[in-house]
């Protein structure tokens, strides 16, 4: 196996994956054309598997980032079985994301894969129903499931190889598992459940429900769950994915199949892959890994009950407080912010989680101080349209327009528009008969959603001919702090330049 431009520690292919290759097998046969080269990707188990390859044949595997193949992200050759099956162990190499391009080859023909943005998202034991979402910009909108019990044979629930249609708007699926199931005939603690989705080609993506961690970097240990009862689990941390393993342990999972915890023997970093893996044959779980992130929490204020950090950007981060627990995501510069949070609660601490697309996640905890939090940083545009944002300084009359923008984490229409400041200044355009700021709302940036504009007189403004960026300030409706900044050029026009 080899992860491009970085070294390898081998990993042995685990004994299940064979039996989970022979079973796909059987499952695609009545839909798939006879003897055709096939393989699906494993998101959860981070593994790549074949069937219908010639015996003996040198099979390759190819990961790229994405289509363009611009971007080699792991690659590995295995030797066809003589049953034809080939199956690619690349949960130490790298982590799958949706989009990414998979390309298979034996010399002779290639088949090819885009990873499938499908997802289990709720398992109801209560109601028997499974839950999950499907990338809605697919076409094919079938998605099939497959349940499996500790010591009972696999129970296929297909029909043409799906069991449910997503939502076309919002990819959405939900299926009733009702009078479906053999005995025990309803969903039970223990059973690992799978959703799959093929292409036209009948390459597949597919996404188990099973065992999840959290890391902490911090306190140097790994908290796992929803493993199969008393089996053995075995923890690996690898300097990056790829690289180097560092240390290794193995634990037997709880008879309840409850939490545990690794306490790691090496020192854990961002940037680190952590590997857990059932080293049982007996239950077919597959190995989960997770990058260690580079997640911050810059304040959790007792005063204004607001947690504010840093993180991956555009990915989840889970805050849990005695006050309640929230699901918020970070902006393009990897900024969040989570609360207010009541603060009659007991503030003893919180936890914050920094989530990969399959729940398992990077942790921290911290304690609630008796302070403020800093301001929470916006995106601001000074003179919407323009580029660059060119002002005269020698103006003194002259009026800015700012517009704070509305994003996926951020709405602009929450800002109290009385206290926003541009650089000392205050917003020039009032009401007559109060005196107040005047509401402006409008679409500077075409993206369909509302944003605030305010305008501000340049010889109210702190800015001189020298200044080469800007900062607006002020409030949302609840009281924390915002803040946000552009960049901007001055142009001397006249003979009165402001210093």
């Amino acid at each position: 196996m080899k992860k491009v431009n970085a070294p390898f520690q081998r990993i042995s292919v685990f004994p299940f994956v064979l039996l989970f290759s022979l079973l796909f097998l059987v499952m695609l046969a009545s839909v798939a054309p006879a003897n055709a080269k096939t393989f699906l990707v494993s998101i959860y188990g981070q593994g790549v598997h074949a069937w219908e390859w010639p015996d003996g044949a040198s099979v390759e595997v190819i990961i790229y980032q994405d289509e363009t193949k611009t971007s080699e992200l792991c690659r590995d050759e295995q030797t066809a079985n003589s049953d034809g099956t080939v199956n690619f162990d690349l949960s130490g190499c790298l982590d799958f994301q949706p989009g990414n391009y998979v390309e298979m080859t034996d010399g002779t023909d290639t088949k090819t894969h885009v990873v499938a943005g499908v997802a289990l998202t709720e398992v109801d034991i209560a109601n028997n129903t499974v839950k999950g979402t499907l990338d809605p910009a697919l076409t094919d909108r079938r998605v099939g499931l497959q349940v499996v019990t500790t010591g009972h044979p696999w129970t296929t629930i297909y029909n043409e190889m799906y069991a449910a249609l997503a939502d076309p708007t919002t990819g959405v699926w939900e299926i009733d598992l009702t009078g479906q199931l053999d005995p025990p005939g309803t969903l039970i603690a223990g059973m690992y459940v799978e959703a799959m989705w093929h292409d036209a080609d009948y390459q597949s993506t597919r996404y188990g429900w099973g065992p999840t961690m959290n890391v902490s970097w911090e306190g140097n240990f790994v908290h796992t769950w929803s493993w199969p009862p008393e089996v053995d689990v075995t923890l690996e941390v690898y300097d990056a994915p790829g690289g180097t393993r560092l240390c290794t342990d193995t634990q037997e999972s709880l008879p309840d199949g409850q939490g545990f915890n690794f306490n790691v023997g090496c020192n854990i970093q961002p940037g680190h892959l952590v590997k857990l893996s059932e080293s049982s044959p007996t239950f077919y779980i597959g190995a989960v890994s997770h990058i260690v992130t580079n997640l911050t929490v810059d304040c959790a204020g007792d005063v204004d009950g607001y947690v504010t950090g840093t993180a991956v950007p555009g990915s989840g981060i889970l805050v849990q407080t005695w006050a309640g627990m929230q699901h918020v995501i970070t902006n393009g510069a990897g900024n969040w912010i989570a609360g207010p949070f009541d603060n009659e609660f007991p503030r003893e601490g919180l936890r914050v989680v920094n989530l990969d697309w399959l729940d398992n996640g990077t942790q921290i905890d911290r304690q609630f101080t008796d302070v403020a939090c800093l301001s929470m940083p916006v995106q601001v545009d000074i003179k919407p349209g323009s580029d660059p944002n060119s002002i005269n300084c020698n103006n003194q009359k002259g009026v800015i327009a700012v517009a704070i923008l509305t994003t996926d984490v951020f709405d602009a229409t929450t800002v109290d528009h009385t206290t926003v400041t541009f650089e000392g200044a205050s917003e020039t355009h009032v009401n007559k008969k109060t005196g107040e700021p005047r509401l402006h709302e409008e679409d500077v940036d075409g993206d369909g959603d509302a944003d605030l504009v305010f305008h501000f007189r340049f010889g109210d403004t702190n800015l001189t001919c020298d200044s080469t960026a800007a900062t607006l300030t002020g409030e949302t409706f609840d009281g924390m702090p915002i803040e946000g900044a552009d960049s901007i050029n001055m142009v001397s026009k006249g003979k009165k330049a402001k210093k």
